[in-house]
């Protein structure tokens, strides 16, 4: 089963320079342990997902 991405989770980036933390917006309506929890389609840069700082990638 795959893990569950909840509001104040935090990801890392393999080529960024911090970790991030994903905003679920009210429009999914999908609730996981009582915080709102992200689904397939949140994936949008700089409106569900927060940059990671500076790019490291070659």
């Amino acid at each position: 089963m795959p893990q569950r991405v909840t509001t104040g989770a935090m990801m890392m980036c393999t080529f960024g320079v911090a970790p991030g933390t994903p905003s679920v917006l009210p429009d999914s309506r999908t609730m996981a342990g009582g915080l709102p929890a992200a689904n397939i389609m949140d994936y949008v840069p700089m409106v569900d997902i927060a940059p990671f700082g500076m790019c490291m990638s070659p």
